[in-house]
């Protein structure tokens, strides 16, 4: 492994975690104002699964890649709410 494939399997790897938080806060700073559960369940299903893109290109085996993702979905779903709370809260002053 060079040490530019070993980059692009970290950059992968942090993609996992980081993709989902940018792709969450982009959203919730579009749908601020239009107080919809269509969109904001749009915003975690699409930032869920840009992780789960960033997942799938992992160098892993088929069988350890759907195992992840049956992991990787509720628990990166569970977070992302509770992040995005945590955002609203802390920009808009919409606690609860």
């Amino acid at each position: 492994m060079t040490r530019l494939d070993a980059l692009r399997q970290a950059a992968k790897i942090l993609g996992v975690v980081f993709a989902p938080l940018i792709v969450v806060t982009i959203g919730i700073r579009l749908i601020h104002g239009y107080e919809s559960a269509a969109w904001a369940y749009g915003t975690l299903a699409l930032s869920t699964g840009a992780g789960l893109l960033c997942l799938w290109s992992l160098p892993i085996s088929k069988r350890s890649r759907i195992w992840l993702s049956i992991v990787y979905v509720p628990v990166a779903a569970a977070l992302l709410v509770y992040y995005s709370l945590i955002f609203a809260c802390a920009v808009f002053g919409d606690c609860l």
